[in-house]
């Protein structure tokens, strides 16, 4: 559990509409929880979304206020101020869907929205004679509920009215506590000490990735005078392959949370790519790209629905999604083999869980279909996809690979070895690699799926 601050914001057209992602995740959680808030189980993000694509076309008219509170980051709560009231009831805006999501609740969040209303209400003074003016220039003038906030004539209201204000653009201290992500252990790794080991032997991963990205390019099949984002663009590789196909004409923006990595995709001068360092789950896209791309960047996310539901606001009407994933791991031999060798040297590990986020979490091709489809995705269509992982020709290199760059780097991590016993892991991991050397060098079986879809 960490504290974080709470931020109330009221979103205006622009922000309203890239927030639609969070607010959705919001509201399905407070559905899927059990809240009477007029949608029955089995509502999903995709339902969710279209709900909130509706309100925001009623920020757009101007008949909607939308508030929403962030921890920092994400959007943990939301609540409306609908102004578009009966011309006889000149007195009222009605305050609609107050949320907050599950894992935000009891840290005052709810109360910030409420009172953030209020404020909302006293900025804009009394209602002027007209029981229906609005300041259309900006579209979100509120004077229908100055009433309700500014001491109206019920003794409730009007005790609401006379609480201590909160700016509802102010940063409330009181310290939101939430559930960590399943996923911030990594993104912290990734942005530190393993980000600053790939990057340091990026080289190596490119080239066990040969086959991978040889069969992903054309299964992509960026197009000249493309616009592609390349999500968890790593150190950038795919990222320049991928411009050298829009050409001139074409750009690419690679998506990462290392900033180790994103360092070296930096050092590579270019003049149609750029780099950003961030999260793809949560950083507000723009709906201007013709592809997205990624080869194994997108199985690390904590709420994957969510996540792609996210990335889909950087495609453009009918843009593509093109990724690459693994198959489950025990059909992947560069993953059975060291694991098998290092089982004797290791403390019984415990069964992973096959959905938490990591480079496994999309084995099942049908789980896959189902968050793509969730997250408002068409058409999807999976592909296996076999070949070999290239570790090139010295053992002693490829051992070190398999054991500090991998998920067995991380089973020997947790384990705590000493530096005899990882010596000893090390050795038995050559040992078993050896066994599979041929006159090309050392290349164990893979195993993936090639994943599309359209926007």
């Amino acid at each position: 559990m960490t504290g974080t601050k709470l931020t109330i914001e009221e979103l205006d057209t622009r922000s309203a509409r890239a927030a639609i992602p969070d607010l959705a995740v919001v509201l399905a959680d407070c559905v899927a929880g059990g809240a009477s808030v007029s949608f029955m189980d089995d509502f999903g993000l995709a339902e969710a979304a279209a709900f909130f694509k509706s309100v925001f076309e009623s920020v757009a008219r101007g008949d909607t206020i939308l508030l929403a509170a962030r921890d920092g980051r994400r959007i943990v709560g939301t609540v409306q101020l609908g102004l578009d009231t009966p011309p006889n009831q000149p007195h009222r805006a009605d305050v609609k869907k107050l949320l907050v999501h599950r894992a935000a609740r009891g840290a005052g969040a709810g109360e910030a929205l409420m009172r953030a209303v209020e404020d909302i209400a006293r900025r804009e003074g009394p209602p002027p004679a007209h029981p229906r003016h609005r300041d259309r220039r900006g579209g979100l003038a509120l004077v229908q509920a100055a009433r309700l906030a500014g001491g109206g004539r019920h003794p409730r209201l009007r005790a609401i009215s006379e609480r201590p204000l909160l700016r509802h653009h102010d940063i409330l201290e009181e310290g939101l506590t939430m559930t960590e992500p399943r996923n911030a252990e990594q993104i912290k790794s990734w942005d530190g000490p393993t980000g600053e080991k790939w990057a340091q032997y990026q080289s190596d991963m490119d080239r066990n990735l040969g086959d991978v990205t040889a069969a992903l390019l054309p299964f992509a099949a960026a197009k000249s005078g493309e616009r592609v984002l390349d999500i968890g663009c790593g150190a950038g590789q795919t990222s320049f392959l991928l411009a050298d196909a829009v050409g001139p004409a074409g750009h690419v923006t690679g998506v990462d949370i290392s900033g180790p990595l994103l360092a070296v995709a930096h050092s590579r001068p270019a003049t149609n790519v750029d780099f950003v360092q961030a999260d793809a789950a949560f950083h507000p896209f723009r709906p201007e790209c013709d592809l997205v791309f990624s080869r194994f960047g997108v199985m690390f996310f904590d709420a994957p629905a969510a996540a792609f539901a996210n990335i889909r606001g950087a495609l453009k009407p009918g843009g593509r999604l093109a990724f690459v994933c693994w198959r489950p791991a025990q059909e992947n031999q560069w993953i059975t083999l060291p694991a098998g060798a290092a089982r004797d040297h290791l403390p019984p590990q415990a069964p992973p869980d096959p959905f938490a986020p990591g480079p496994f979490a999309f084995a099942d091709a049908k789980r896959v279909e189902g968050i793509l489809a969730e997250a408002g995705f068409r058409d999807v269509r999976i592909e296996k996809l076999g070949g070999r992982m290239n570790l090139g020709v010295d053992a002693d290199h490829a051992a070190f690979q398999m054991t500090n760059l991998g998920p067995l780097s991380r089973a020997l991590g947790d384990a705590d070895l000493d530096d005899a016993a990882r010596e000893r892991v090390r050795v038995a991991v050559k040992a078993a690699l050896e066994k599979i050397r041929t006159p090309e060098g050392i290349r164990p079986q893979i195993a993936c799926w090639l994943v599309g879809a359209n926007a």
